[in-house]
């Protein structure tokens, strides 16, 4: 149920999509500008990787993933099953936005993506938390100022691990706690655990949402690039700083990559065949025929 009071702002998912490549682009830049740009290289590459094959394929291929890698940067596949939930998340991010529609299948999908490069340690059930958060603002299914909260309501599992540490965040939201006092806690919650904090206690600001994370950078490099990327999501292009720091090749690159994942994600349009300019503007799950899905929400 959206708030008393709060008007419900809808962006095109096309926008959104723009968003969030464009906010994890910004986050990139800051943060080599602090000199913590070689932690999170090898999950952008990633990224990229799994833009181009989703693109070729039209959804998720992992062996085609992977020859993609082989090809274009063969040294990452000395990394498989040894990343950790925070350089996946990272990876998978366009990968969320194929799948949002349906929540057994983009679970299915992340599941398969962290097969790949998940080491067998780290926590599968952040990365599900993580999809469950970009699948909310996409599907338009998120009040403001309540993220966590929405996270905890849905959760499959009542009694599941990772679901204290959503309830000790919310708890620390309401107390209005400073992200940096909780990174540098003894028992610090982990990079998706803090870039989730950031972006919920100011979701409508994403400078904000932004250099909160980046102050916490030397304890994890990796929040800003994923509190960037979300706040991006959420606030869609339109929503992002006038100047946001990034060269012309970079800005028009990351506006290509968000329209040709568009238009391949709809199913309406060839590739090949079309330039696509304008926003087109549709609720989640109501373009269609794709071969990815099979049931239409509405």
């Amino acid at each position: 149920m959206w708030q008393r009071g709060v008007k419900e702002v809808r962006y095109s998912l096309l926008s959104r999509f723009e968003g969030g490549l464009l906010g994890g682009a910004i986050a990139a830049v800051k943060l080599q500008q602090r000199g913590s740009a070689d932690s999170i290289s090898d999950a952008c590459e990633l990224q990229d990787s799994a833009i181009a094959s989703l693109l070729r394929c039209g959804g998720f291929d992992a062996s085609d993933w992977l020859a993609a890698i082989a090809t274009l940067s063969p040294s990452l596949l000395q990394r498989r099953q040894k990343m950790t939930a925070s350089e996946v998340a990272i990876a998978i991010f366009p990968l969320a936005f194929y799948s949002h529609e349906h929540r057994d299948s983009l679970h299915a999908r992340v599941r398969e993506a962290a097969g790949v490069w998940l080491h067998d340690g780290e926590n599968l059930a952040e990365l599900l938390l993580w999809a469950d958060a970009i699948a909310l603002i996409l599907r338009e299914k998120l009040p403001p100022n309540r993220l966590l909260d929405s996270l905890l309501a849905s959760a499959i599992d009542p009694a599941a691990e990772n679901l204290k540490t959503l309830e000790y965040l919310s708890l620390q939201l309401e107390r209005a706690t400073p992200l940096e006092a909780i990174a540098r806690a003894p028992e610090a919650p982990s990079a998706i655990a803090l870039a989730l904090y950031s972006f919920a206690a100011t979701p409508e600001a994403f400078s904000l949402c932004l250099d909160r994370a980046l102050r916490t950078s030397l304890v994890s490099p990796l929040a800003p690039l994923l509190v960037g990327a979300i706040a991006g999501l959420y606030n869609s292009s339109s929503g992002l700083p006038a100047r946001p720091g990034l060269d012309p090749s970079q800005l028009q690159h990351r506006q290509q990559q968000a329209r040709q994942l568009f238009t391949a994600w709809s199913g309406s349009y060839r590739l090949d065949r079309w330039n696509l300019n304008a926003p087109v503007i549709a609720g989640a799950g109501m373009l269609q025929a794709r071969p990815s899905l099979k049931i239409i929400s509405h």
